[in-house]
């Protein structure tokens, strides 16, 4: 049992390398004003951590559909980001989006309250992304991360804070509250510098 699971945990591994070695060639060439180069491996980590939480079986449909956009020459980051920016129509309107927005929405409110220091409120911002996200999906990825998203909400598992705990392991904390304390004390020196500032 151990081994199938330590197999299946390979598999897994090698679809996230495949999928983000063609998410960083789409990102190195997409078509994106103002872009800070320097946030590639930053787009790595959160890219990673959020497929971590994904099945199997949507990573391979994602996978597919990457492999679908570059056969037709679409480069999906600048298409992702077009939608951000509100430069081209909404280009898939499956009712599916709005319902794991509801809830990927709700699970992000609930992070932000428990760690209000490290999680800041860009609720607009994170609401942009998730849609042009998800209306990048084909309708089987599509279907397949709603699938996951209500297992976890069945099994009361919070998608959002699963996420934001190994993005801020990556970053060498142990904890979620371990970073927001950490945020705390850092807002509270900067609050304290501010004052002596103003004071001199």
């Amino acid at each position: 049992m151990e081994r199938r699971c330590a197999g299946l945990a390979d598999y897994k591994d090698q679809f996230i390398k495949n999928i983000l070695e063609i998410e960083i060639e789409n990102w190195n060439n997409a078509k994106i004003e103002n872009r800070d180069e320097r946030s590639l491996d930053g787009f790595i980590t959160v890219r990673g951590t959020m497929f971590k939480t994904w099945s199997i079986g949507a990573l391979e449909s994602y996978y597919e559909d990457l492999c679908n956009y570059k056969r037709d020459n679409i480069n999906i980051m600048t298409l992702k980001y077009a939608r951000v920016g509100n430069l081209i129509p909404r280009i898939n309107d499956n009712p599916l989006i709005d319902e794991v927005v509801k809830i990927e929405t709700k699970w992000q409110e609930e992070v932000r309250n428990k760690y209000p220091n490290v999680i800041r409120d860009n609720s607009e911002v994170f609401l942009q992304y998730l849609i042009a996200e998800l209306e990048s999906y084909s309708e089987e990825t599509l279907r397949l991360c709603f699938y996951d998203v209500m297992e976890a909400k069945e099994n009361n598992v919070n998608l959002a804070e699963e996420r934001y705990k190994m993005l801020f392991g990556e970053l060498g904390y142990s904890s979620l509250k371990e970073a927001d304390e950490a945020a705390k004390e850092r807002i509270v020196q900067t609050d304290n510098c501010a004052a002596g500032f103003q004071s001199t």
